[in-house]
C-alpha cells in the first residue's frame, strides 16, 4: 500500500468476534516512523461487538517525518488490561510505477538474536527499523512454529519469541527485508 505526501488515508477499523459472546475493549492505533517516532495516534472504545463490525475510521494527511519513504500502523486490541490482539501494516511514499521501491531502498538495521529453552529473544540495537522479521527452521524436516512472524522492530525494540518443533531438532534462521539471515542455534 502506497501513498503520495499530502494524500489522506482512510482506513476503516474493524473488530471481530469468533465466539458467540460479544467482545468490548480497546481499539488503540499508531502511525510512526521507522525511527519509532509517532506520527499519529489514536483510541477507539469499542462497545459489545458480535461477529464482525466496522468501530472506527482512521483518517490522516500523510505527512511529517517519513525517513525512507516508509511508514507502520500498529492496531491493538486490549481488553481487561492485557493486549489480546495485535497487527501492522506497512506503507510507503512512493510512485505508482515502483510502489515498493522504498522497501528495497531500506538501510541495513542491526538485529542481534539469543535462543535458549525454547525462546528466542531479538533486539533491534542499530537506528534502522528491521522490517518483515521472519524466522524459520534451517532443516525442513523439523516443523518449526514460531508465536509471531512478518512484524517490525523498531530501533531500541525487544521481542521474546516462543518456538516448538515437532521433536526435531532445528537451527533458527531470522530474516528481514533490511537484515541479512542471522543462524542461531535454537
Amino acid at each position: 500500500l502506497y501513498f503520495t505526501p499530502g494524500e489522506t488515508m482512510r482506513i476503516g477499523l474493524y473488530l471481530s468476534q469468533r465466539t458467540q459472546s460479544p467482545v468490548a475493549g480497546t481499539i488503540r492505533y499508531e502511525l510512526r516512523n521507522l525511527w519509532g517516532e509517532v506520527l499519529f495516534q489514536g483510541r477507539h472504545e469499542a462497545g459489545a461487538v458480535y461477529g464482525s463490525q466496522l468501530v472506527d475510521e482512521l483518517h490522516w494527511t500523510v505527512g511529517g517525518n517519513i525517513p525512507h519513504g516508509v511508514f507502520l500502523l500498529r492496531l491493538f486490541f486490549e481488553a481487561g488490561g492485557k493486549v489480546h490482539s495485535s497487527n501492522e501494516i506497512l506503507f510507503t511514499i512512493g510512485e505508482d510505477a515502483l510502489p515498493l521501491a522504498a522497501l528495497a531502498a531500506l538501510p541495513k538495521a542491526a538485529l542481534q538474536a539469543a535462543a535458549a529453552d525454547g525462546r528466542l529473544r531479538l533486539t533491534n540495537a542499530g537506528k534502522e527499523a528491521a522490517v518483515g522479521v521472519f524466522v524459520y527452521g534451517i532443516q525442513p524436516e523439523a516443523f518449526l512454529m514460531v508465536d509471531k512472524n512478518y512484524f517490525t522492530l523498531l530501533p531500541g525494540e525487544v521481542v521474546e519469541l516462543e518456538t516448538a518443533t515437532n521433536g526435531l531438532p532445528t537451527d533458527l534462521r531470522i530474516r528481514a527485508i533490511n537484515v541479512d539471515p542471522i543462524d542461531q542455534k535454537r
